[in-house]
């Protein structure tokens, strides 16, 4: 054994995988693979397949899936607790987002194509992290051949047991060297390459690697130096940190100098204000009492000033009410007067009308009786011829 691949075994062992990858669902698209993936990160094998195939069954195309909320995907997930079903929905809908905002759709087909150009296009993967993207690569290789990224050539580099080659393309032979040297991807190689990618995913980042959280920064050329410097970046840090304690320590103790001469300003302005309070509170009472003084003696003055308008007002409404009174008494007595006239006058023409009317039946009484004279002797008259012409007829009979 090499001096490299000894040193790749002791680098193996360091790591302790948290995520195994699951039994691939053979025939199935590269997508689906993908989301068995991220869904046995919360699930089991057996929930994952049935979550699935529940979701293949819910939606016409993965797009549908992916602009769907969480809460309408949970009742898809295969499991009764609420919390990892809601994990498991947001996790099927980000890993979704993902693959459709870099391969601008759902066929990862063309990871099969192109093995440099999946190395570099898992790059972008962060969601789904290296585990999965090589374990899709290593699917789509019909597991045939070793995955090769950017990010794993970037790791090996930094460890310093390979060198880095200007393409992904020349990279491969070392890195299967390095995995086991075997043309076929066995459980050795399966092996090296899921523990590789637990450390690009948790420590070995592209931009800000995490080298003194790294087990294995004591055998790591880029991670002793990025090590070396972190710790002098502590010291600096805590030499700051320090010196900022005493700059906000003298800052402090400047405030507290400051707000206790506000303090004691302030108090003196206050017991100012007070007096000055005081005083205009004194002068107001003052002021107060004289007003009330004057307004009591003006009072006193409106109020005699009223009285006698009011005693005068009363006279002259006194005065004015018997002036009425007599002009009222003069009006009812020349009133009675006038009806006392007009009833004289009324009786006198009744009394002239009850003689007229007395002469007027005295007279027709008179009429009457010269009228029934005068036909008593009518009949009288009558009656006498009636007896003469008797008489004649009896003596003309002899």
């Amino acid at each position: 054994m090499s001096a490299k691949s000894e040193a790749v075994a002791k680098i193996l062992a360091k790591i302790q995988p948290t995520w195994q990858p699951p039994t691939p669902l053979e025939g199935a698209p590269l997508v689906e693979n993908a989301l068995l993936c991220v869904l046995v990160r919360t699930l089991s094998q057996a929930q994952a397949e049935a979550t699935i195939k529940s979701l293949k069954q819910a939606a016409g195309d993965w797009n549908e899936l992916r602009v769907c909320q969480p809460q309408e995907l949970q009742p898809l997930i295969a499991t009764k607790d609420a919390a990892r079903s809601l994990r498991a929905a947001r996790d099927v809908r980000e890993c979704l987002q993902e693959i459709f905002q870099w391969s601008h759709g759902y066929d990862l087909e063309s990871l099969k194509e192109d093995w440099v150009a999946a190395g570099k296009f898992v790059t972008y993967l962060s969601f789904h992290g290296h585990r999965i993207s090589h374990f899709l690569m290593w699917l789509a290789a019909d597991k045939k051949t070793l995955p090769i990224s950017a990010a794993l050539v970037r790791m090996v580099d930094r460890l310093g047991v390979g060198e880095r080659i200007g393409s992904l393309k020349k990279s491969r032979a070392p890195i299967e060297n390095l995995a086991g040297g075997s043309k076929e991807v066995g459980a050795k190689e399966q092996d090296f390459l899921l523990r590789m990618s637990e450390v690009i995913d948790r420590w070995c980042h592209a931009q800000k690697p995490l080298c003194h959280q790294c087990p294995l920064v004591d055998d790591c050329v880029f991670g002793r130096k990025a090590f070396k410097e972190w710790k002098v970046q502590q010291v600096r840090m805590e030499q700051y940190r320090k010196k900022e304690e005493q700059r906000r320590e003298i800052l402090r103790k400047k405030e507290e100098e400051r707000e206790k001469k506000l303090a004691e300003r302030e108090k003196k302005r206050r017991e100012a204000e007070q007096a000055k309070a005081e005083r205009e509170r004194a002068r107001m009472q003052r002021e107060e009492q004289r007003r009330k003084a004057i307004e009591s003696k003006e009072k006193a003055r409106v109020d005699e000033i009223q009285r006698r308008k009011a005693a005068a007002e009363a006279a002259r409404v006194e005065k004015e009410r018997q002036r009425k009174a007599a002009i009222e008494q003069k009006r009812k007595q020349a009133e009675q007067r006038k009806r006392d006239e007009e009833a004289r006058k009324m009786a006198a023409a009744k009394a002239k009308a009850a003689a007229q009317l007395k002469q007027k039946a005295a007279a027709q009484k008179a009429a009457e009786q010269k009228r029934k004279e005068a036909e008593r002797k009518a009949a009288e008259r009558k009656k006498a011829a009636a007896a003469k012409a008797k008489k004649s007829s009896k003596t003309r009979r002899r």
